[in-house]
């Protein structure tokens, strides 16, 4: 049994927990690995690591491993919204996939996940949103990682008109038509002058009526 946290509006870090034993003596005997801006250890994946206040997504991939997928949350120092795949036994980042939204002067960051699976509950996708108003879709159906990429041509499938923020995961519904209804709602609610504001949030229903199917040998895609 393993427990996937984050330290949310603390430190900038994930960390994963082995509680498979519960008469463990110290933490250091149930501590897996963490993800943090400040480990050296994952010195090449550190800039990304922002507050991660939404809960880790966990499940597996076409190859057979085990996961946990997260956006990489606000105040990172990339400044950019990426999402971030997790080998579980590991801490090792697999996949880094960076949408290139984001600077200094404009800083970003990826909120919620709402994982993807087909009918074996194996990953093929993962939809999230960001402080921009955009909402972006990754394509995860490939045994190869390096196949694996931001989906629409590394654009949103969608941006809100007024940019309002999407940091809440996305709700994904099964449509009678074929593909997806992901529905997301606007907001936030973590930042010093949040709980004044009076500006004006909307809920979305988008369709994406593309398919991610995997390949055994060659990439997976959209049909």
């Amino acid at each position: 049994n393993v427990v996937v946290a984050t330290t949310g509006a603390g430190p900038k870090a994930v960390f994963a927990l082995d509680v498979t034993q519960t008469d463990f003596h110290g933490l250091d005997q149930a501590v897996m690995w963490e993800l943090s801006d400040a480990n050296q250890s994952v010195k090449a994946n550190a800039d990304a690591i922002g507050h991660v206040l939404q809960e880790p997504e966990v499940g597996v991939l076409a190859d057979g491993r085990w996961v946990v997928v997260i956006g990489n949350g606000y105040e990172s120092r990339s400044k950019r919204a990426q999402l971030l795949v997790v080998d579980l036994q590991s801490g090792q980042v697999i996949a880094r996939l960076d949408t290139g939204v984001g600077s200094d002067s404009q800083p970003n960051g990826l909120g919620g996940v709402a994982l993807v699976r087909d009918g074996n509950q194996v990953i093929t996708g993962a939809f999230a949103g960001d402080l921009r108003g955009n909402v972006w879709k990754f394509d995860l159906a490939s045994t190869t990682v390096s196949d694996w990429k931001v989906s629409y041509g590394q654009k949103p499938m969608f941006t809100t008109d007024d940019e309002r923020p999407i940091t809440a995961p996305p709700t994904t519904v099964t449509h009678p038509l074929g593909g997806v209804m992901v529905l997301v709602g606007t907001g936030k609610l973590f930042e010093t002058g949040d709980e004044k504001s009076r500006a004006l949030e909307s809920y979305y229903g988008l369709w994406d009526n593309g398919t991610l199917v995997q390949k055994q040998a060659q990439a997976g895609g959209t049909v």
